[in-house]
């Protein structure tokens, strides 16, 4: 997914959720404490989706 689709995939949720998700530093993209905290929700979600 490039960069730019990545962005407007996660506008939608960042509004939902009044987060950014990931943050820059140094050169690279960390997850906020939100993105952390809803991790394991998210994958249990997507993985029962998928079954």
């Amino acid at each position: 997914m490039s960069q730019v689709a990545t962005f407007r995939a996660l506008a939608s949720p960042r509004e939902l959720f009044d987060d950014r998700f990931f943050v820059t530093s140094s050169s690279k993209m960390k997850p906020t404490p939100r993105a952390l905290e809803l991790r394991e929700p998210l994958e249990t979600v997507l993985l029962y989706r998928r079954a």
